[in-house]
């Protein structure tokens, strides 16, 4: 192969090198997308349980179908742990610390809140504070004060010092609380000290526990503890969530490998097609090889060791 000819065809035919390079740029391109795609994904679903320090949340599901008229209620479907139950799952093995919390839901004429007691000096009190946006986080002897999400906050035209209203009772915005986006799944628009939050609903009890266990794989060993515990019981965790979208994930990866072959296929043709216009183009240049004594076979070899460099 003389490899002037082949530098000269590259040089020469600009047009021709242009749209080969393009043409490998946009399907390099195309398939690292779709790589960072399934990237994102398996990382994202870690990350909402990172921002709270917690590997597991557990709620306790009731079997129920009526539905609470009060403004402020429990969850539907959802009901408090028992003092023993909580008890029971903080002896249990791989369970590093354990934090509890209420949830409740306050409904007035003007939309829906979703509000969390936290009980200072818990795990899941430290993880909220820390994000703390402006002003300052709730404190061991606060009450009737009241944190807000900032999203919700300038939603609600709500600052610093604002009196908000939640079931008969008035709380003043002392903070904003600034939730990394990735943990927004699992995060409220209203945090208050628990006592402030039980005394809502009348109730002492806890709906929400977090937990952060030793070593992550020891989760399913830990789940099927705590099923032991309360069958009904449910466990919220990186790998549930995952399982839960599987299904979706799975078509898309079937899809994903048959994108990429299509793809794949249709830069060959093209490659191809823009190439094999080269043996029309050089008609006059095969004219010419044999005229200066180039065999046939070293005219193919040629042209056929150029189309493979260009192509590839």
């Amino acid at each position: 192969m003389y490899f002037p000819f082949v530098l000269k065809e590259l040089s020469k035919r600009k047009s021709r090198t242009l749209t080969n390079i393009l043409t490998i740029v946009t399907v390099v391109i195309i398939l690292l997308l779709v790589s960072g795609i399934m990237n994102a994904y398996s990382t994202a679903v870690y990350q909402p349980f990172e921002s709270i320090n917690s590997d597991l949340i557990l709620q306790k599901s009731e079997n129920t179908t009526k539905i609470s008229n009060s403004q402020i209620r429990i969850p539907f479907g959802k009901s408090q742990f028992t003092q023993e139950e909580i008890q029971e799952i903080s002896a249990l093995d791989h369970v590093q610390s354990i934090s509890s919390s209420l949830i409740i839901w306050n409904f007035n004429k003007k939309g829906f809140i979703s509000i969390e007691g936290l009980k200072p000096n818990s795990e899941i009190y430290a993880s909220r504070a820390s994000q703390s946006y402006k002003g300052r986080f709730l404190t061991d002897d606060d009450e009737d004060k009241a944190v807000v999400e900032k999203h919700f906050a300038k939603f609600n035209h709500w600052v610093i010092g604002s009196n908000i209203s939640l079931g008969d009772k008035s709380f003043e915005v002392v903070g904003t609380l600034g939730n990394d986006d990735n943990g927004q799944i699992f995060s409220s628009n209203v945090y208050l000290n628990v006592n402030d939050a039980q005394d809502l609903i009348v109730n002492k009890g806890f709906n929400q526990i977090y937990l952060k266990i030793d070593e992550l794989s020891n989760e399913e060993e830990l789940k099927l503890q705590i099923k032991n515990i309360n069958e009904n019981i449910t466990i919220i965790s990186s790998n549930s969530i995952s399982a839960t979208l599987s299904n979706t994930v799975n078509i898309f990866q079937k899809f994903q490998y048959i994108g990429i072959a299509i793809i794949l296929f249709i830069t060959v043709l093209i490659l191809l097609k823009v190439n094999s216009l080269n043996i029309l183009e050089r008609r006059k240049d095969i004219a010419v090889m044999k005229t200066v004594g180039w065999t046939k076979k070293a005219i193919t070899k040629q042209l056929l060791s150029e189309f493979i460099i260009q192509t590839i």
